[in-house]
């Protein structure tokens, strides 16, 4: 088949662009013909990436403009969308080429602004996390089931001693290291940072030598909180290191990922939903244990570490419901975590949860199936081939 995968530019320092990038090569594996459309990281023109014909964004912040124009000018069999639904407009599977929706679920109930579309035009619905598959199924919306993956080529237990990788983040060599990997994106935060510095303010009263990095932008620049005065507002500014910001713009190499994972000595991640939370099994795949919410996801990607009970439900603007990760409950995780520090049990159970998601399973386990699937329903009961799933699609 010819698939078109529109996303983030694979080069791009987001979660979905580090997909993009494993997903194509994925379906390149498995022998189909794919190009890209990157609605993000790409403007003006198009380029070639690894191989891959890479399109540009459109005029529309999402690209849904565009998609289809793309899809028409690779001769697509199908596209793929990988990103938010609820920004993309209810006929985009009208358009002549079938749309797979590869799509998370952080919230529940499943908000009707991500059922509608699906429901409208979609040729067919893929949650990346068990939580999502259910919550689309109690919606009525049949969907398949393909996580996301990591590259444990680079994802993995890194070499040099851990005392050296704290003192390359600009650490004492001898601290106990809390580490945050989260995007600092819109108020309120999805990522819990007021209630992880308060909880650390607390921590760090009762463990002087515990410290807190944190891999995200410390400004408000997109509408997050502003990182450094909650830091003082917490009183934790003197245990505190960021990020550096140009690197977070034009990327940390998967190296300088790898050696930040083992730096730590737990994630911190109690998110209030999570779509799938990429952190969490890097983190793993390193040997670090991680701090999650019970929610969404979460509970499904902690292999080694703990989960923090909700302390109420959170209404999102798309009239449904996240999940407000406890205080207290944070601040018990960390004193565990800490009592445990020299656990290896809890390293072993962690890098077994990160090696089940390594890419080459995910691509051999779960993509491989179900682009087998695909190929045969897309040449439809009378295998009157591709061009007549198109016409049931535009009909529909």
């Amino acid at each position: 088949m010819r698939l078109l995968v529109h996303s983030n530019a694979p080069w791009a320092p987001t979660g979905y662009g580090q997909q993009c990038a494993l997903i194509v090569k994925s379906l390149r594996n498995l022998g189909h013909e794919v190009a890209i459309s990157a609605f993000y990281g790409l403007q003006g023109g198009i380029i070639g990436w690894e191989g891959f014909t890479v399109y540009p964004g459109g005029l529309h912040e999402f690209g849904d403009d565009v998609v289809d124009s793309h899809a028409k000018h690779f001769g697509a069999d199908a596209f793929i969308t990988l990103q938010d639904v609820w920004t993309l407009p209810h006929d985009l599977g009208h358009r002549g080429i079938p749309w797979i929706a590869l799509t998370p679920v952080d919230m529940d109930p499943l908000p009707e602004g991500v059922a509608d579309p699906l429901r409208a035009s979609c040729f067919q619905v893929v949650a990346y996390s068990r939580f999502g598959q259910r919550k689309f199924r109690e919606a009525g919306i049949e969907a398949d089931y393909i996580p996301h993956g990591v590259d444990t080529a680079f994802y993995c237990l890194d070499p040099a001693p851990k005392a050296d990788l704290k003192e390359r983040l600009g650490f004492p060599r001898d601290c106990y290291l809390v580490g945050m990997v989260a995007a600092n994106k819109g108020w309120p935060s999805r990522k819990a940072f007021e209630e992880c510095f308060d909880a650390f303010s607390q921590f760090v009263q009762e463990c002087r030598e515990a410290r807190l990095y944190a891999h995200s932008m410390s400004s408000s620049v997109y509408k997050g909180p502003d990182l450094n005065n909650l830091g003082v507002s917490y009183g934790i500014s003197s245990y505190l290191r960021f990020a550096n910001p140009y690197l977070l713009l034009t990327r940390y190499s998967l190296d300088d990922m790898r050696q930040t994972y083992s730096a730590f000595d737990v994630l911190l991640a109690p998110a209030y939903g999570e779509g799938f939370g990429l952190p969490i099994v890097e983190a793993q795949a390193c040997g670090t244990p991680v701090i999650v919410t019970d929610f969404s996801s979460m509970p499904e990607l902690c292999g080694g570490g703990w989960l923090v009970k909700p302390s109420r439900k959170k209404w999102w603007p798309l009239n449904s419901f996240g999940a407000e990760p406890s205080i207290p409950g944070i601040l018990e995780a960390l004193r565990e975590a800490y009592q445990h520090r020299d656990d290896s049990r809890l390293k072993a159970d962690a890098l077994k949860l990160g090696n089940l998601y390594d890419q080459r399973a995910v691509e051999v386990n779960y993509w491989k199936p179900f682009l087998e699937r695909l190929e045969s329903r897309l040449m439809g009961p009378a295998r009157g081939g591709i061009r007549d799933a198109r016409e049931l699609v535009r009909r529909a």
